[in-house]
């Protein structure tokens, strides 16, 4: 969903960016993709998260190739009880 409304808001102006120009694209991902561990969808050891990601800057980088991509990941968590097994 956000590279679709990135694509239509900015996709245009995104790729007119200069090869030589430093541009970056800031995203990233968060510890509620992961606090279920019985949920089936990512696998028992978020194997499939982690494949989500990569497709994810995967994605952006063919829709947008002279953008540089940065992954920011979150620097600070609350404390949650998450029943692991």
């Amino acid at each position: 969903y956000f590279l679709t409304v990135l694509d239509e808001q900015f996709g245009e102006i995104i790729r007119k960016v200069s090869p030589n120009s430093a541009t970056a694209l800031l995203v990233g991902s968060c510890l509620w993709d992961i606090l279920d561990s019985q949920d089936s969808l990512q696998g028992k050891y978020f194997e499939d998260h982690a494949k989500a990601c990569r497709d994810y800057i995967n994605k952006i980088r063919t829709k947008f190739p002279r953008v540089t991509v940065i992954w920011k990941s979150p620097l600070a968590v609350h404390i949650h009880w998450v029943q692991l097994e």
